[in-house]
């Protein structure tokens, strides 16, 4: 995913996945574009935007957390 920042006042574009600080029942990381299975099964896409993390584009990651998740490759 493209994401724009500021390095010493220069605007530059990185092509990049930002990293949750959330980790799913194994340990690992959820970074934006992941895919999770929840124990149920079913598989979301992590995306970021408005400052966020979301499941499916709706919910929350933060807020539905619930310890379920397992990053899939």
């Amino acid at each position: 995913m493209k994401h724009t920042i500021r390095i010493n006042g220069q605007i530059q574009t990185l092509d990049c996945e930002l990293g949750s600080g959330i980790l799913d029942k194994n340990g690992r990381e959820i970074f934006e574009g992941d895919k999770v299975r929840y124990d149920d099964g079913d598989v979301d896409t992590i995306i970021f935007g408005d400052g966020q993390f979301y499941l499916n584009e709706h919910d929350d990651l933060a807020a539905d957390w619930n310890g379920e998740f397992e990053v899939v490759d």
